[in-house]
């Protein structure tokens, strides 16, 4: 089935009517007069907003200036409590380091190459278990 709707120059919350273009589904044979082509069946019909809409009082806004502060926001949030967070790693590790006896520059060493090994694996395991039916599920 296919519905093309087309409206007026004005705004879609100003139209009071809404106008269907076409309206098609699928073709069938014709019932008399022998003929073997065949035809679709279409209307067009003009229809009044509130019998084609309901939701007619809601009027959904989006504010870009408000958007882009937030996400700045959150975004400066999150660089800073990533900073924060590997300046305690460090200072933890230095700590247990010393208290074990044990190397710091081995122990950089081990987590920057995990960290350069893991990457890659991660990405493909994303990859292998988000493809659903072809297309990509980043959620």
């Amino acid at each position: 089935m296919q519905v093309n709707v087309a409206t007026s120059n004005d705004s879609v919350w100003n139209a009071p009517y809404m106008e269907v273009m076409s309206w098609s589904d699928a073709e069938f044979l014709p019932q008399s007069g022998g003929e073997d082509q065949w035809c679709p069946m279409q209307c067009i019909v003009t229809v009044l907003r509130p019998d084609l809409c309901t939701n007619t009082h809601t009027l959904e806004t989006f504010d870009t200036t408000k958007t882009i502060w937030l996400y700045l926001m959150v975004r400066i949030l999150n660089g800073i409590t990533l900073a924060a967070s590997f300046s305690l790693f460090d200072g933890a590790t230095m700590a247990i380091t010393k208290q074990y006896g044990g190397d710091y520059g081995l122990q950089r060493l081990y987590s920057n190459v995990g960290s350069i090994v893991m990457t890659p694996i991660s990405g493909a395991l994303i990859d292998y278990f988000s493809d659903r039916g072809g297309l990509q599920d980043y959620r």
